[in-house]
């Protein structure tokens, strides 16, 4: 089918050649009488053979009918046609025998070249408005086949086709964002990245702009020659058809010209939006903890609805600014010439409706921004509320925050109110200035008349007239289009802000060399190892540190157990591991090597339990079942209806808190990274469950065993099978080693764990102490008859358990002793034998 394409071109373009060469022919026959030169014809020859070529690259290497192709045999059909008819008139029977030749040629190239070629790709996912002419497009008639598809179905969004590339928001990010890392931080940063990202988008609609205004001033111009040519009764009838002619072909740019530049202004404003929405989306995704602490939850959601909105809105009237502007130059001049003295009265209405909106609308940058801060306050509310919906339904606060959801959407529409108010007023200012402009000049002119004792002449009137009413647009236009672009250019001073906050920027420090200074290892010799040299950390650069003197060497394979009281840093330590906080002082050489991570708050996708856990990687089965069977999922998904396919909702809401930390800490280990930085990932978990998952991940057979971990823990049992502890305490290091030897340096956990209590000192008991524990506690020491431990559930063996020293595997079945002590042991249900 294609190549049937292409052979019925090449046969209309040899057509093409041959009526040109036939036509040179009769021109030279034509000119040896009256002396004239066959320069045009032989151009045209040459035109008609290069044009074979055209046609046939053009035909191979463009998706869409040639524009070239197409326009050139457009406007050489319509000459060509106009010289047919000249040559008819003239009784010229040789040159009216070869100009309908052309003509017919040029117009059989324009019908083969507007077919369309998307049956003929390859890749059937090109969109339909992709492969199609620019007359289809300026005409839309690219939709006729979906409409007549929609004539007898309900259209679906498969129906509608792919997005075009270029209107993708992959193909306008990347652009954008590396102007702006490219270009210095100045004053409009992001207009003049955006400017050099864009230039030819930005500016593609002023050529069919400038043509839809000398359209449209075109019109009072054929008014005036219409009104004088039926006021003449001698006019002759050709002068008519010309007059209908030029109507016929202003109003035919006019809806052209319409139709392609609102095509070019929505095609700028959508592919912006998605460069704008895709850099604020990746900003949020590389934002510094600090940062994104600072600006809270829900704030990038406010800046990619209602801060792109008004940029868009504002995007789409930029090029009516100086369209008005221009409008209104050409009309006055217009006006003056049928008006004289009186045309320069609505510029002075312009300047005082100019100057008094600006007035009016100094005050709506900070409406606007009050209320733009209004809706943040009251969209981080809501996302609080929705994140806490489970503990504020159990706690019965519906009311309570519903009253204060109502609060703050009053304090919203208060910020609105002062917005719109100004924009009201403007509004009516620009009414009022259409009538008063109209009165300004008709007024003038016709008393002027008056005085003059002139008849008033219908012509200028009604020039007069249909100029005022293509001044009247610009003049109310200007009005609404300044509030518009002051609100766009403040919400786009927002995004530039947020654009520019601290972002998190992978550290690659050069390792140290062995003379002390410094080198640069190359890919091979990347370290995984993790060293700290008197590092203090802090969220910023100008905040004091919240961890310092920290001096570390955290190395792989081994379990590094981080405890310490509460609020004494173990969360900030993990993210400064990760690179999330500042290091101020001293010196911080972070792993160069994947890090799986796993948060106090587990983070739960809007998915299915498979993609939480799998998280966009590549799919293994046999080990995810053996993800699953480590951290304690299998059974709770085996008891789901739709097993791994299960749908968790938002946050994980169908799930319950141990669920959500599990699956958390399955991604962790699914990612088998080199480095696994936990943090407390077992606060949510019963002991059983704990325990289980310990041995599977850090058991002599666990599944991270020869991996890098770091895990932060309350829980002291896990001590004893860490190859290093780190005890954080007063804002730093206070010990480090191993639990030997940080007993040995006076280490206590119940001392360190709780500062703030007074607490008798406790040794930390071994195994064969534990199980010498008597079956009964001391009725003295409990103040009352002493009670079977059996009764209580405190046997010998889960005090072993409750200790660390004994690990249930699943079912209850041959605990054993922890790999720390590195002994198994049989039990029954009161003996525990090591």
């Amino acid at each position: 089918m294609g190549m049937v394409l292409l052979a019925t071109k090449i046969v209309v373009a040899l057509y093409v050649l041959a009526s040109n060469i036939a036509n040179l022919i009769q021109w030279h026959h034509y000119t040896l009488s009256l002396s004239l030169g066959l320069g045009a014809p032989i151009l045209q020859t040459v035109c008609s053979t290069l044009l074979m070529g055209l046609v046939v690259v053009e035909h191979i290497k463009s998706l869409a009918p040639s524009t070239l192709v197409i326009s050139y045999a457009f406007l050489k059909s319509v000459f060509t046609a106009a010289i047919m008819r000249t040559s008819i008139q003239n009784g010229d029977a040789i040159l009216a025998f070869s100009a309908p030749l052309l003509v017919s040629a040029y117009l059989l190239l324009l019908c083969v070249e507007l077919v369309g070629k998307h049956r003929l790709l390859r890749n059937k996912d090109v969109p339909t408005v992709s492969a199609s002419s620019f007359i289809s497009k300026s005409l839309y008639l690219w939709l006729l086949p979906l409409l007549w598809t929609g004539r007898n179905k309900t259209l679906t969004i498969d129906d509608c086709g792919n997005i075009p590339l270029e209107l993708r928001a992959a193909a306008s990010t990347k652009p954008l964002q590396r102007m702006l890392v490219a270009m210095p931080h100045q004053n409009h940063h992001l207009v003049r990245a955006s400017l050099r990202a864009f230039p030819l988008l930005f500016f593609s609609p002023i050529p069919p702009r400038v043509l839809l205004l000398l359209a449209s001033f075109a019109q009072p111009l054929l008014v005036s020659r219409m009104i004088s040519y039926v006021s003449n009764p001698d006019s002759p009838t050709a002068q008519g058809w010309a007059l209908v002619g030029g109507f016929v072909c202003t109003y035919a740019v006019i809806s052209l010209m319409t139709s392609i530049y609102w095509e070019k202004v929505f095609n700028c404003t959508v592919r912006y939006r998605g460069a704008l929405v895709g850099n604020i989306y990746g900003k949020t995704l590389r934002l510094s903890s600090a940062a994104g602490r600072e600006m809270g939850g829900g704030v990038a959601s406010t800046y990619m609805s209602v801060d792109v909105e008004r940029v868009c809105q504002g995007l789409e009237t930029v090029h009516e600014l100086w369209a008005a502007v221009v409008s209104i130059i050409l009309a006055v001049a217009l006006l003056y010439s049928q008006a004289t003295w009186p045309a320069f009265l609505p510029l002075m209405i312009t300047f005082i409706v100019v100057m008094t909106s600006g007035y009016v609308s100094k005050g709506m940058g900070g409406a606007h921004r009050k209320w733009l801060g209004s809706t943040d306050k009251r969209v981080k509310f809501l996302v609080s509320i929705i994140d806490n919906y489970l503990p504020m339904k159990l706690g019965r606060y519906e009311d309570a925050f519903a009253q204060r959801a109502a609060n703050l959407r009053a304090e919203e529409m208060k910020g609105a109110r002062s917005f719109y108010y100004n924009l009201t007023a403007i509004g009516a200012l620009t009414e009022t200035a259409w009538a008063a402009s109209t009165l300004s000049v008709l007024g003038p002119y016709s008393a002027l008349a008056a005085i003059g004792h002139d008849a008033l002449d219908p012509r200028r009137l009604f020039t007069i007239v249909a100029t005022i009413n293509l001044l009247a647009p610009p003049l109310s236009m200007l009005g609404d289009i300044l509030p518009q672009l002051r609100a766009a250019y403040s919400s786009l001073k927002r995004i530039e802000y947020y654009l520019q906050l601290e972002e998190l920027v992978p550290r690659l420090p050069p390792l140290p060399a062995a003379d002390g200074g410094s080198q640069e290892k190359q890919p091979d010799e990347v370290s995984a190892h993790i060293s700290l040299q008197e590092a203090s950390f802090s969220w910023g650069a100008d905040k004091p540190p919240f961890l310092g003197s920290i001096s570390l060497e955290l190395s792989v394979p081994h379990l590094h157990v981080c405890v310490g009281p509460v609020a004494s840093g173990k969360t900030f330590f993990l993210l400064s591991l990760l690179g999330e906080t500042v290091c101020t002082e001293g010196s911080f050489w972070p792993a160069r090597t994947p890090i799986a991570y796993t948060a106090q708050d587990p983070l739960i996708i809007s998915g299915t339990i498979r993609d939480n856990i799998v998280f966009g990687q590549e799919f293994s089965e046999q080990w995810y079942n053996t993800v699953l069977n480590a951290c304690a999922l299998t059974v709770d998904i085996s008891r789901m209806s739709s097993k791994d396919g299960t749908f968790v909702g938002e946050r994980g809401a169908t799930l319950s808190g141990g669920q959500r930390q599990r699956i958390s800490l399955a991604r962790a280990v699914y990612a088998r990274a080199p480095w696994t930085f936990l943090d407390d990932p077992f606060s949510a978990l019963d002991a059983e469950s704990e325990d289980h998952i310990f041995l599977a991940l850090f058991g002599p057979n666990g599944l991270l065993r020869n991996r890098g971990v770091v895990l932060v823990t309350h829980n002291a049992k896990h001590l004893n099978s860490a190859d290093s502890v780190v005890v954080l305490s007063g804002g730093t290091v206070k010990y480090h080693g191993t639990l030997e030897e940080i007993i040995a340096l006076g280490y206590n956990f119940d001392r360190d764990m709780n500062p703030d209590r007074d607490l008798p000192t406790t040794k930390m008991r071994s195994p064969e102490e534990v199980v010498r524990t008597e079956d009964r506690v001391d009725e003295e020491e409990s103040g009352e008859k002493g009670i079977p431990k059996a009764s209580q559930g405190f046997t010998p063996l889960s005090v072993l358990h409750a200790n660390g020293w004994l690990v249930r595997l699943p079912g209850g079945h041959h605990p054993v002793v922890s790999d720390r002590v590195g002994k198994t042991c049989t039990t029954d249900l009161s003996t525990a034998v090591v």
